[in-house]
This record gives C-alpha cells, sequence and structure tokens, in this order.
C-alpha cells in the first residue's frame, strides 16, 4: 500500500522519544514503506515558541518537497493513531483513485477539525471540506510552492490580521485554512483515516460529524419521500372528489 505517494514526512522534536515510537508503530499498523519516509527533528522551541516552532518544522518540510520537485507529499505530526473502525485498505484505494484521476486540490486532510463537510457524502470518498488540523495531510506541490514564500513570522502576522479572535496566532493549520478558503482548495477523506493523541478527546466531535452527516442525508431522503405520498393523498382526494361530483 501506499506505493503511489512520492514521499512522507514527519514532523517532530528532539528527546520526544515516546512518541517516536508510537509514530514507528503507526506507519507499520498503516504499512507505509520505511524507505519512503522522512523525519524532520528539530530542537525543542528553536523559534521560541510552540506555535512558530510547529510553524517552522513545517516549512522545513514543505521547502525540501519543493526542492526535490515531489507533486505532492504526506505529512504527518508525531501523535498519531488510526482509527479502529476505518477499513485501512479500503482507504488506501480510495486515496489512490483519488489522486489519480483528480489534479485540482491542494490539500487532501487524513485527519482534522472540520469546520465543514460537503454533505450527503459516501463513505471511503474524497469530499470537499474547509477545516482545520494537519495532523495528517496531502498537500500540492502548488500550495507548498506558495506557502514557503512566508516565514513562521510572516504566517503569524497573517494569520493575526484575519482572524484577530484567535488566541495563538500563526498556527500552519489556521493558515492553510484561510489560504484552502479564499485561494486554494482542500478535501478530505471520508470517513477520517487517522486522530491525534493531542485531541484526542474529540474523536467523538468527528463521528459526530460524519454521524450528522448521514443524517442529513437521510432527512432529505425523509422530506422528499413525505411530499411524494402528500402529493398522492392530495391526487387521491381530488379524483375521489371529483368522481363523486360527476355521478350525482
Amino acid at each position: 500500500m501506499w506505493e503511489y505517494v512520492p514521499q512522507f514526512y514527519i514532523c517532530t522534536v528532539q528527546g520526544y522519544d515516546k512518541r517516536h515510537e508510537q509514530m514507528r508503530k503507526f506507519l507499520r499498523d498503516m504499512s507505509i514503506p520505511r524507505h519512503k519516509v522522512t523525519w524532520n527533528i528539530v530542537p525543542r522551541l528553536h523559534k521560541g515558541t510552540q506555535e512558530l516552532s510547529a510553524t517552522d518544522n513545517h516549512l522545513q518540510v514543505m521547502t525540501h518537497a519543493v526542492e526535490h520537485g515531489y507533486t505532492y507529499v504526506c505529512i504527518f505530526e508525531d501523535d498519531l493513531y488510526g482509527r479502529s473502525s476505518v477499513d485501512i485498505p479500503r482507504a488506501d484505494d480510495t486515496l489512490r483513485e483519488y489522486v489519480e484521476k483528480n489534479k485540482t486540490w491542494d490539500m487532501l486532510y487524513l485527519g482534522h477539525f472540520p469546520w465543514y463537510i460537503q454533505p450527503f457524502s459516501h463513505a471511503y470518498s474524497v469530499v470537499p471540506c474547509i477545516s482545520w488540523c494537519i495532523h495528517a495531510y496531502f498537500i500540492s506541490h502548488r500550495l507548498m510552492k506558495h506557502t514557503i514564500q512566508y516565514t513562521a513570522e510572516q504566517i503569524q502576522e497573517y494569520v493575526a490580521k484575519r482572524l484577530w479572535y484567535v488566541t495563538k496566532p500563526g498556527a500552519m493549520d489556521t493558515f492553510l485554512l484561510l489560504k484552502c478558503r479564499d485561494e486554494f482548495r482542500s478535501v478530505c477523506l471520508y470517513p477520517q483515516l487517522v486522530m491525534q493523541d493531542s485531541i484526542k478527546h474529540w474523536e467523538g466531535y468527528a463521528t459526530s460529524c460524519e454521524w450528522l452527516n448521514w443524517v442529513a442525508g437521510s432527512w432529505i431522503l425523509a422530506v422528499i419521500l413525505a411530499m411524494f405520498l402528500f402529493t398522492l393523498v392530495v391526487i387521491h382526494f381530488v379524483h375521489h372528489r371529483f368522481f363523486r361530483k360527476r355521478r350525482h
């Protein structure tokens, strides 16, 4: 599996041995080829703050990917786990088919915190979305090349100017959300393939989004069926009244 992906990157920090071991297990569980994985390990808080340091880690990875000419890459943060409810081979087939047939996407989330997902989506499909969180994503060469024009500090300033209510501006995930909302195109795997330990308590939210997506589709079908039945009743009533009058 995953042979179609040009390269995988892991953004991590020196001394995070427990996370490194967790990620090695994650890679084995996902059957991701070791020869396709590059670890980007930076000193802790090398840019002074957590937000700037994490943003710069992603920038380093994107710079390396652009320099090597990859059409797209997959980037992981270092505290992931696969969702037990997801069929990994089926998800892999879905992603392979999508990236081979579609060239217009810029972000493809494997795990995320959705602001919006296209309603009425079928299971194991890739659908439009607007999302936060970048613990697991495919990103296109075009968006990486655009993003590395900024420094971590400039990204922080960009976000702060547009989302004044964000308490910790500068995170790369917010920057990419804004870029995909305004200039680029983001999609996601539905359902999500992976979650992140640091937001593990939000897995119920992801599950709820998927359930609500199904419910929304079910409600639409229910409304259509109700309208159809109502039309039949009206037709029957009018037909009955009309013929009764003609007999008299």
